[in-house]
């Protein structure tokens, strides 16, 4: 730019100023113009064009990892989940030893499960669509359907908190954060979760029964997101009464799966051992206890009690960005995955600006390089006392997206 350039030799600037000032400049102005391409874009292709480009980035960067195997000796839970779903409309069943599973179908001897076996008949329910997959695409599908499911959730939050459209594009760096990247190897299904959850937020503002729904949803999947419903302010009886009546109705199509029943059902949930603890990468206030004892029955009333008050004492937004944060303290179980549902506080934070938002970066940065429970119970307490003690003011102007756009 000529004119650029004149007034930089005006000011005295030497050939290296200029250059490194020039591009700079011309930086800064392509991304704003992506920003401006981005938001301009409806919202169905943007969420498209980042599912793609996800589902991509996850092949190809562990392509490896995502074939059906063991993994230091376990049983990853995407195959499990296969395992069971298989079972389930097999007319076997669906709560044998997942070692006996997975000798039987992959011919695998002397692995463990990754965590307590027993699936809620909710949760069978649910899975049953994974067996239309060959076992050993079961990590792979699973990838393949967390990449919209994650690129939804971060539109949802983005929306929610009326947030411009470009921090959509967040998702990426999400997605390849060594959390995700690692629950993703394992076979998670926290970004379903996630998903669900973000069809809340969407609703949590005029539609009662349709967010009670989809937390039932998520709760058939991961019981903490129940929890969510302390956080209503309007229309609670009807959000509770629907997200029950999704449970139930999930919980009755599971029962009535060939593999699974009520009796072996109820049994196999009973008679689990119920680890709540002792593994390094869990960051939940559960990982100090080896079982379940009434101190842990008491962490957890304890959870939804804070959970109730904060959300009571906060405003709406604030409100519930800390009960996902308290939700995921004080759960049964809390893997690094699990910090994909940390997603709306650090928002929350980083579009309020200022100190806030540096925390906010820090924080962010902090919980996407490091899987250490330890560190991540840290990260998250310093990250809840900042979203409750700093003079974080509700979104400006803040409405509520229309839901079908963001569909």
């Amino acid at each position: 730019d000529l004119g650029l350039f004149v007034e930089h030799r005006r000011n005295g600037d030497d050939r290296s100023t200029l250059k490194h000032k020039t591009f700079v400049l011309q930086l800064s102005w392509m991304i704003r113009d992506i920003q401006r391409r981005w938001s301009a874009l409806a919202p169905f292709p943007r969420l498209l064009l980042i599912s793609v480009v996800v589902g991509i980035l996850w092949v190809a960067l562990f392509w490896p990892q995502l074939q059906n195997s063991p993994l230091h000796g376990y049983v990853r839970g995407g195959t499990a989940d296969w395992m069971v779903a298989t079972e389930a409309i097999s007319g076997v069943d669906s709560y044998r030893d997942l070692a006996d599973l997975a000798n039987d179908y992959f011919g695998w001897q002397g692995v463990r499960p990754d965590a307590p076996h027993p699936r809620p008949p909710s949760t069978i329910a649910l899975l049953v669509p994974l067996a239309l997959v060959s076992g050993s695409m079961s990590i792979m599908t699973l990838a393949l359907i967390s990449a919209p499911a994650l690129a939804f959730f971060i539109q949802s939050v983005v929306r929610w908190l009326n947030l411009p459209a470009w921090y959509e594009l967040l998702a990426v760096p999400i997605a390849i954060s060594l959390p995700i990247a690692q629950g993703l190897i394992w076979g998670t299904h926290i970004p379903l979760v996630a998903a669900a959850i973000g069809g809340y937020l969407i609703y949590k503002d005029r539609n009662p029964t349709a967010r009670g729904a989809l937390i039932g949803v998520a709760t058939s999947l991961k019981v903490f997101p129940i929890a969510l419903l302390l956080t209503d302010r309007r229309g609670q009886a009807r959000a509770v009464a629907a997200a029950g009546a999704v449970i139930l109705g999930l919980t009755a199509v599971g029962v009535l799966l060939p593999g699974v029943g009520i009796e072996r059902a109820l049994q196999a949930i009973f008679d689990a051992p119920g680890s709540f603890g002792g593994s390094p990468t869990d960051f939940s206030i559960n990982r100090f206890f080896a079982t379940p004892t009434i101190g842990t029955i008491a962490i957890w009333v304890l959870g939804l009690f804070l959970i109730a008050f904060v959300s009571r004492r906060s405003g709406p937004v604030k409100g519930t960005a800390a009960a996902l944060i308290l939700m995921l303290l004080f759960s049964p179980f809390a893997w690094p995955e699990y910090l994909l549902l940390m997603t709306p506080a650090l928002f929350v934070m980083l579009g309020a600006g200022g100190v806030a938002r540096w925390i906010s970066i820090v924080a962010g940065l902090g919980l996407a390089l490091t899987t250490n429970g330890s560190i991540v119970f840290a990260v998250c307490s310093v990250l809840l006392v900042a979203l409750l003690v700093l003079p974080i003011s509700e979104m400006p102007n803040r409405t509520s997206p229309t839901p079908t756009k963001a569909m």
